[in-house]
């Protein structure tokens, strides 16, 4: 086995959602970094411009765009006390907007806990 790689999954799979990868690109940079035998470097280092660019990463306003509709909507699952379907949506909408998480992350795990404030 190799304990670097397995660092790399366990970190992926962390029941805590801020200690996870906070997005793909962050994972695939540690994976990418990964080499038999080696501990992953920091997953801190920056991608290069051209290779945002292959991936989409200028889209980011219409994924905010997105992001912020996604969360409007799980806002109004919470008003209607369909928690379980508004913590999904706002997860989400994590993933299209990664600023909502600031705000919205202790929301979300109320709901999980059934509770709606």
């Amino acid at each position: 086995m190799n304990s670097a790689l397995d660092e790399i999954v366990a970190k992926a799979l962390r029941f805590e959602l801020c200690e996870r990868y906070q997005n793909a690109m962050e994972m695939l940079d540690a994976l990418e970094r990964w080499k038999p035998g080696q501990r992953p470097a920091s997953t801190k280092q920056m991608i290069p411009d051209f290779s945002k660019e292959a991936l989409g990463l200028p889209q980011l306003s219409r994924n905010e765009e997105l992001g912020d509709q996604m969360a409007r909507q799980a806002i109004d699952f919470k008003r209607q006390g369909r928690l379980s379907e508004a913590a999904d949506l706002m997860e989400e909408a994590f993933n299209k907007s990664p600023n909502l998480r600031q705000k919205y992350a202790p929301h979300v795990k109320l709901w999980r806990c059934g509770i709606s404030m």
